[in-house]
């Protein structure tokens, strides 16, 4: 049924087609592979004004694939990217300084400015960057980042802690996903140890 609905109504379809000003790098949150950004991607090179492909990044290299082995140079003329993490279920600590790299590579390209799409943890990645590092960025856009926490995450902490195999199962989580739901589980800003991570960072969300 969604695909139908899909086929019917291409989502983006009646949105505007969009220069970009300067290199745009998406930055994916928990457990988003690649190919989620598809409809985006497509959308932003269907103009033809923001170059011809899109270049997924990983470790500081180019790649013309999203499971980056076909590795390319980064060209002047090339505005659309897709950073891409050691694994998807890297933490903000983990994932910001891989973040950095990506971002280092498309400056080295020739451009002074770069933009960033933080998606879901992928926002909390991008301030984590920004906040340790000299890295600059011109402009951030945050899309479903939850820099107040979830209560899944909440939840999802205390059944993995705990070794609850039926909820993890339910959940479609694993210890895997300890670090993430670490950083992700929900703040109280009157209660600061009820997430350290995002108390730390919140307090420099002015900067």
């Amino acid at each position: 049924k969604a695909q139908k609905l899909n086929e019917k109504f291409p989502p983006l379809a009646d949105s505007p087609k969009v220069k970009l000003q300067d290199p745009l790098v998406i930055v994916p949150g928990w457990s988003s592979k690649p190919e989620k950004f598809d409809m985006l991607v497509q959308h932003l090179l269907s103009s033809g004004q923001n170059g011809e492909r899109a270049v997924y990044v990983k470790d500081g290299q180019g790649y013309t694939d999203q499971e980056c082995t076909q590795a390319t140079a980064v060209s002047p003329s090339d505005k659309v990217f897709v950073a891409v993490f050691d694994t998807n279920l890297d933490a903000p600590d983990i994932s910001a300084p891989q973040l950095e790299q990506v971002v280092s590579a498309v400056k080295a390209a020739g451009s002074q400015e770069v933009d960033l799409l933080g998606y879901s943890m992928g926002g909390l990645s991008v301030r984590k960057m920004l906040n340790d590092g000299a890295t600059k960025v011109d402009q951030v856009a945050l899309l479903g980042t939850a820099s107040q926490g979830t209560r899944f995450a909440t939840l999802a902490e205390y059944i993995i802690k705990r070794d609850i195999n039926w909820a993890m199962s339910l959940g479609g989580i694993s210890v895997a996903d300890l670090p993430a739901m670490s950083w992700l589980k929900a703040w109280d800003p009157e209660r600061p140890e009820s997430n350290p991570k995002l108390d730390e960072l919140n307090k420099n969300l002015d900067k």
